[in-house]
């Protein structure tokens, strides 16, 4: 096996390939295509578009001592041991792990795929018209569209994706997640509404909200939710902060059923008739206006020392799993 301690720093063609070893870091300034080689000092190329120009079709980058292939375009290889392997790209969402993106250009087929990676493009639509984004489909919405989502989808937002319009977004019985810490939604209309499917934070890094309603220095945001999940993240869990839904000071929630296996922490009104939830948390602010006439929960954690008769609609009571009246003095804060 040659072991080489520098590659011609000359703008040549180089096809590389089997065993070489270079046991200084590596620039290569002309075409390259890597179909092998081991780099112990690493390669001397930017992340991304650049470090993918020096493989041959069907290699990647992997380390070299795990395998691991490595993305590049997250992942900076100059002062890193790597080398070159054969690789088949296997796509999610347009993404594979060593860092080639399918860019779509041209593959979309009649039902908003792409022939080459099998993602979802079009993912949204309004009344027949398709958009790739949600952001897309709220420029074009008008209040009281209904957006509807096309498939499972996962979306790399860092920050939440607000929802300013008054629209219905309609799941269509899809999972919309996302894994950055952030909340994946934060609404700010005055009237929108999420039904038919789960929207899910898959963080596993810290705990994260699903979707929060409102933001600091914004009231008004009332949101309504019916035949939804609304899961946090892993990486909190159950009271903890990865909640499926918060609401701010100034806004509202109202909840006719669904699902929240991480919870729902309140700040501003909330207002139930139907659902499960595992923990519903008030926060220390004094007056939070809570209305309760349906719905479960594993527990209710109140901080602003309210009452848990405050919490209930009139004509209406706490009762036992068996459907057994529960007492106000049995009531155990988790």
């Amino acid at each position: 096996m040659p072991v080489l301690e520098r590659a011609e720093y000359k703008p040549y063609t180089y096809i590389l390939k089997g065993g070489c070893v270079f046991e200084k870091q590596v620039s290569f300034s002309g075409k390259t295509q890597l179909l092998g080689g081991t780099f112990q000092q690493g390669i001397w190329v930017d992340t991304g578009a650049p470090a993918l120009a020096l493989l041959a079709e069907g290699y990647a980058f992997a380390d070299a001592d795990s395998n691991e292939i490595l993305n590049v375009s997250d992942v900076n290889i100059q002062n890193r041991k790597v080398k070159v392997v054969e690789h088949t790209c296997q796509y999610h969402n347009g993404k594979c792990v060593c860092g080639r993106i399918c860019d779509h250009a041209g593959k979309v087929d009649k039902d908003g795929y792409c022939t080459f990676c099998k993602a979802l493009v079009e993912a949204f639509e309004i009344g027949g018209k398709r958009y790739t984004s949600l952001e897309n489909a709220m420029a074009a919405a008008q209040d009281r569209d209904t957006i509807t989502l096309r498939g499972p989808l996962t979306i790399e937002n860092a920050e939440p994706i607000e929802i300013s319009k008054n629209i219905v977004l309609n799941l269509n019985g899809f999972t919309l997640s996302k894994s950055a810490e952030n909340a994946l939604l934060c609404i700010l209309g005055s009237n929108v509404a999420i039904t038919n499917g789960t929207v899910q934070n898959t963080c596993t890094s810290k705990p994260a909200i699903a979707v929060k309603v409102g933001k600091f220095n914004h009231t008004g945001a009332k949101l309504t939710l019916d035949n939804v999940t609304l899961e946090g993240s892993v990486g909190g869990g159950t009271g903890s902060g990865g909640r499926g839904l918060s609401i701010l000071n100034g806004s509202k929630a109202v909840v006719t059923s669904g699902t929240f296996p991480g919870g729902i922490y309140t700040e501003g009104a909330l207002t139930m008739s139907g659902g499960s939830v595992a923990r519903l948390e008030l926060g220390a602010l004094e007056g939070i206006p809570v209305t309760l006439s349906g719905g479960s929960f594993g527990s209710i954690k109140i901080e602003n020392r309210a009452d848990y008769q405050s919490l209930l609609a009139g004509g209406y009571a706490y009762l036992k799993q068996g459907g057994t009246l529960l007492k106000l003095s049995e009531m155990n804060e988790v």
